[in-house]
Parts: structure tokens; C-alpha cells; sequence
């Protein structure tokens, strides 16, 4: 895994190293054409400590409802996790599909997000529309929570996968269910994953269905979790790290069976 996400810091590393200031001017509201090596194809705007990079066949309309709907989004994943308002500049690169990303993340996957180091420059986001929020949390969370952390940890991917699911499930195949009930009918078919399995997430299988019920089953555990402990909790879990037991007061695998427990009672499981 720390391999993968090296291949795609140095692809988007080569992606912005190359940086010019020069930008053409147009009357399409301050959009402008890009000048940064490999996103020449896209037009950019700069709202607050925010640009964006996007197609320019997209509408006037199409580009300005997108930095609307980005601003909700923060607004809302800001709430979520209750910290204030973000002073961190951030790029947020838009692509057409996962074939489009393969050009700027060296994969086809849905989006990535990083922090500023000596592989990537700027704060960034590059992904699909569909992941914007999800992607959006993954960044807020570095940037705020991330700080606090006072030794080198690496956060389990049940919890950064599951935080950014819980403030955007619709960007999960849901099948017009709630999160709850996606988890719910992976649990009553049996197929939720193992809790060894599931604390290795994403590295689990080369099965893609293994990996969308891992999604969801980390989404709900998280809003679980917050839904009973508050996000403060989560916070405390997210800076501690490993010491879920000595936040909560009851081990991981005793919090899940809990959970499993109340939905017995809530949609009447017959075993």
C-alpha cells in the first residue's frame, strides 16, 4: 500500500513541480487556463484558499455550481467533525471518470488526497465528482486532526475510510438504502468481513466486492460510534490511535458485536 500511494504522490509531485504564475484571462468569472505541467487541459479558479482545476466543456453554470456544492460540502464535513473554518490553501483537481485519473494518480481509482511533503507540493484532491465530499473529508481530518497526533502513527483504514463514508454514504452503491441498511443486509446474508480482515482494509483481496462491503461496514461502525460517543470521541480515537479500548471502554471487536446486537432487536433477526 505505501508503494501505491508513493506512485501516486510522485505522479502528482511531476504533476505540479513545474508551476507558472502566468495565467490567460477570461470573462467566464475570473476562469482561467491552467499553466501547471500535465493539468494544462483543465481551466482553474481560486475561491478562498481553494482552487479548482476543471474540464473546460464544462458550463459556466456547471463550474460555478460546482463551487457551490464544494462549499456546502466543507461546510457540512466541518460541522460534522465540529472544527472551524479552513485556512489551508487546497488544490481540488476534477476528472471526467477513473480512466481520466490513471493521467494524474497513476491508477484508476475514484480520488486521493494528500498533504503538502516533499512529494506533493500543495494540499491537493484529484478525483471524480461523485467522491468530492467523501474526498473533502479525507482532507479536512489531516489537516485539523492530523496536527495533534504528537507521535508517527498510521490511522487503521476501517477509520479514515469509514469517517469519510459516514459524511458522504451516497457516494456508496447504496441501492437507494440508508447506510444502516446496506450494513444490515450485508449482516443478516453474512457477508460482513471478519474483524481481521476488516482492520487490514484495503489490503484485504484482489475482490472488489470485499472492498465496497468493507466500505460500508466501516461507515457504519464510525457512525455508530459517533451517533452514541459524539465526534469528540472519534477525535480522541483518530489522535490516540490504537487505544480504542481506553477511549471507549470496550475493545473493538466487543463494540462491533454490540452493534450487531441492536439491530437483532431493531429489524427482528431470526437465526
Amino acid at each position: 500500500m505505501k508503494s501505491i500511494m508513493k506512485k501516486y504522490k510522485l505522479v502528482l509531485f511531476l504533476s505540479l513541480l513545474i508551476y507558472s504564475c502566468n495565467v490567460v484571462s477570461q470573462d467566464d468569472n475570473d476562469w482561467s487556463q491552467s499553466t501547471i505541467t500535465n493539468l494544462e487541459d483543465k481551466i482553474t479558479k481560486t475561491e478562498g484558499t481553494i482552487r479548482y482545476f476543471v474540464d473546460p466543456k464544462m458550463s459556466i453554470i456547471e463550474r460555478n455550481n460546482l463551487i457551490e456544492m464544494a462549499a456546502e460540502y466543507m461546510k457540512q464535513n466541518l460541522m460534522l467533525i465540529e472544527e472551524s473554518y479552513l485556512r489551508d490553501s487546497v488544490y481540488i483537481v476534477l476528472v471526467r471518470d477513473k480512466d481520466e485519473m490513471i493521467k494524474y494518480a497513476g491508477g484508476r481509482i475514484s480520488g486521493i488526497s494528500m498533504l503538502k511533503d516533499y512529494y506533493v507540493p500543495e494540499n491537493m484532491i484529484c478525483c471524480i465528482p461523485k467522491v468530492l465530499k467523501h474526498e473533502l473529508m479525507h482532507i479536512l481530518v489531516l489537516l485539523k486532526w492530523d496536527p495533534l497526533i504528537k507521535k508517527d502513527v498510521k490511522h487503521p483504514d476501517w477509520l479514515t475510510e469509514g469517517l469519510a463514508v459516514y459524511a458522504d454514504p451516497k457516494a456508496e452503491d447504496l441501492a437507494d438504502l440508508t447506510l444502516e441498511e446496506k450494513y444490515v443486509y450485508f449482516y443478516q446474508n453474512n457477508k460482513l468481513l471478519k474483524l481481521d480482515l476488516l482492520t487490514k482494509f484495503p489490503s484485504i483481496s484482489d475482490d472488489p466486492t470485499q472492498i465496497k462491503i468493507a466500505y460500508i461496514q466501516s461507515g457504519y461502525i464510525v457512525q455508530s460510534l459517533v451517533e452514541r460517543y459524539g465526534i469528540q470521541k472519534l477525535k480522541e480515537l483518530w489522535i490516540g490511535n490504537s487505544d480504542f479500548e481506553g477511549i471507549y471502554g470496550i475493545c473493538l471487536e466487543d463494540m462491533i458485536q454490540k452493534i450487531d446486537e441492536e439491530l437483532d432487536q431493531k429489524f427482528n433477526r431470526e437465526d
